[in-house]
């Protein structure tokens, strides 16, 4: 089925199915792609460790941590959407303005910032012992 196949009768949850290998596609290459441009600028590193700047100054001003639709897609793509909650806790979920009033969409933007501060942890990991013959 392409999108321009798509049936009266279909539902939301076909659209997903069709959509989400795009998604999960276009997500993983910009990891990927984030990844090499690290290393890149950093070709001395021979641990993942050293280069947690790099990977806190990438995710927290990516497109998947800045918009919310991009948010949501992180977390649909990645198989990490706990990452935040395990590592910062569920607390830290909550996000509110000045007048104490909840900010929803930061929810997801945290979700995927966890998310894809793992996933791009991994990568590194897995270029690095590539580039190190490994």
């Amino acid at each position: 089925m392409t999108p321009t196949e798509i049936p009266e009768d279909a539902t939301a949850e076909d659209a997903y199915k069709l959509a989400r290998p795009f998604i999960v596609r276009d997500y993983r290459r910009w990891v990927k792609q984030a990844a090499e441009e690290i290393l890149q600028e950093n070709p001395e590193t021979k641990e993942q460790g050293e280069l947690e700047d790099a990977v806190h100054e990438v995710v927290d001003g990516s497109y998947w941590t800045t918009y919310t639709y991009a948010s949501l897609l992180a977390i649909i793509a990645t198989d990490n959407d706990d990452a935040f909650i395990e590592d910062y806790g569920a607390d830290a979920l909550v996000a509110r303005d000045r007048d104490g009033d909840l900010l929803p969409p930061q929810v997801y933007a945290r979700l995927a910032y966890g998310a894809l501060e793992v996933d791009l942890r991994e990568e590194l990991r897995r270029q690095l012992g590539e580039r190190d013959g490994a």
